[in-house]
């Protein structure tokens, strides 16, 4: 799918770069992520009140693993996630049955997607891991 064009946006749907680096959208921009958020439905047809429940309820304890991120709290996120973006059975029980030494290569590069300078290294070690691919290594991220 090719990138959105300017054209293809709403009016007034942007996002501006601040002189300090930093971005900021407009208000239109975040009206349509939250009601594109509000509207998300997945695993498809459980609703979208189930389906925010669920996303929050992942992101709350993703957030509790992150604050010390070890090998078996990685573990925990790339098993949640995985399973909520609908992995197959397969690539789930691989990663159920992680060593200790995948469970620690998992902590790295999740520690590698939380800065933009080493993003794409840590997505390329999850990538490589037992039961991940680039497109569940990007639902972690």
């Amino acid at each position: 799918m090719p990138p959105p064009r300017d054209s293809d946006l709403p009016e007034r749907v942007h996002i501006c770069e601040l002189a300090n680096g930093t971005f900021t959208i407009s208000d239109e921009f975040a009206e349509l992520i939250v009601a594109s958020r509000n509207n998300y439905d997945w695993p498809e047809n459980t609703g979208s009140a189930e389906s925010q429940k669920t996303i929050i309820d992942l992101e709350t304890n993703v957030a509790n693993w992150m604050v010390q991120l070890a090998p078996t709290n990685a573990h925990a996120i790339v098993r949640e996630v995985s399973k909520w973006g609908g992995n197959n059975r397969d690539a789930q029980a691989r990663i159920a049955t992680a060593t200790s030494a995948t469970q620690a290569l998992m902590s790295s590069a999740i520690q590698q997607i939380m800065s933009v300078r080493t993003l794409n290294n840590g997505l390329d070690k999850l990538s490589e891991l037992p039961g991940l691919g680039l497109v569940m290594a990007t639902k972690i991220n």
